[in-house]
């Protein structure tokens, strides 16, 4: 069972959100896919190349990290999940993912130069976090190579690693 204080932070459908997949609250309770992501009797939830019906995850984002500092590295792809976190204060949308990925960019600059048989030196991470300008966040995405007209982008106001992160 999900405490109270949980559900709050797990309250996660804005109001652009909401605009922008074109339901309301009602009928797409946070955490509940608008469509099946079990195809075939499979679920699809899966890592490493399942692939789930089009926006039945509406919560899942693109995280897209410019690797200026290094022409020779892609840029680095992560996922993650969108969060609303509401108090009495005020609420704001935030982007759960592996603190891995926002270090990630110096470790592709690293094995980018290195032989194939060194590749074990895939986790020299940098200390030094990626500034937030190089990092993009993609709402509405299904297949990353295929850009569609009801994508969103934004940019990110902040970055925060947690504290036990080594």
């Amino acid at each position: 069972m999900i405490s109270k204080h949980l559900k709050g932070i797990l309250h996660c459908i804005s109001i652009f959100f909401l605009q922008f997949f074109q339901y309301t609250v009602e009928t797409v309770p946070c955490g509940t896919s608008v469509n099946s992501a079990v195809v075939n009797g499979y679920s699809l939830r899966i890592v490493r190349g399942s692939v789930v019906r089009p926006h039945s995850l509406p919560w899942q984002v693109l995280i897209n990290i410019d690797n200026k500092s290094d022409d020779d590295a892609e840029d680095t792809i992560c996922g993650g999940s969108l969060l609303k976190v509401q108090s009495e204060e005020n609420s704001s949308n935030i982007v759960l993912t592996a603190a891995h990925c926002l270090y990630a960019k110096y470790a592709m600059s690293i094995i980018s130069k290195l032989e194939k048989n060194t590749c074990n030196k895939f986790f020299l991470f940098s200390e030094t976090l990626i500034d937030k300008s190089n990092i993009t966040v993609v709402l509405g995405v299904h297949n990353r190579l295929i850009k569609e007209s009801n994508q969103m982008v934004r940019k990110v106001a902040d970055v925060k690693i947690h504290s036990s992160f080594s």
